[in-house]
């Protein structure tokens, strides 16, 4: 009998041990699954939320996908810069032992600037920007004393304004990937 009390004070000690460890770091450090306007953040430290989220907004790039393969706009290529104007987060390390177990979101207020002739000259430097091709509709030709049927060139013009509306959608959204390939020209 007494074993069995021992055990169980030893096993109540070392809870106590774990949930007050658990307070001291969740006090200092962002719960796991934790995201501020959408950018993960679990585990970092909560005094460096700016210094953190700003490197986030240092290291975005956007891969585009098309007709020509995979390219990619990197942020410091039109200037990219986002800033949190808010970085009051309140997280109770009392809970910890709930809260590791749910994503934790918060949506911060925030300010993101771009240079914008910079990106519009990085996304025309994009080579699914350069020597676009129409597209030719299919045709009936006279070729070797006889009709044929010229097959259809689908081309790699894009709907510019489209694309390039599209693109800015995706940075202003923090989209890491897009695919051009719906703004290409279709033959008739």
């Amino acid at each position: 009998m007494k074993a069995i009390k021992k055990s169980l004070i030893f096993i109540f000690i070392l809870l106590l041990f774990i949930y007050v460890g658990g307070i001291y770091v969740f006090s200092n450090y962002f719960f796991p699954s934790t995201t501020v306007n959408g950018h993960d953040l679990g585990l970092t430290k909560i005094a460096d939320l700016k210094k953190n989220y700003d490197k986030i907004a240092d290291e975005y790039f956007l891969n585009i996908e098309s007709k020509r393969g995979r390219e990619r706009i990197d942020s410091k290529d039109f200037d990219y810069e986002d800033k949190l104007i808010e970085d009051k987060v309140s997280q109770n390390p009392f809970y910890w032992f709930i809260s590791i177990l749910v994503p934790n979101e918060y949506n911060l207020k925030n300010e993101s600037n771009y240079n914008e002739e910079k990106l519009e000259k990085a996304i025309f430097n994009l080579r699914a920007f350069k020597n676009m091709e129409e597209p030719k509709d299919a045709e009936i030709i006279f070729k070797d004393n006889k009709f044929v049927i010229e097959d259809e060139v689908e081309g790699t013009s894009l709907k510019v304004a489209d694309a390039f509306k599209e693109i800015k959608e995706a940075i202003e959204n923090g989209q890491e990937n897009l695919d051009l390939n719906e703004f290409y020209l279709k033959p008739k």
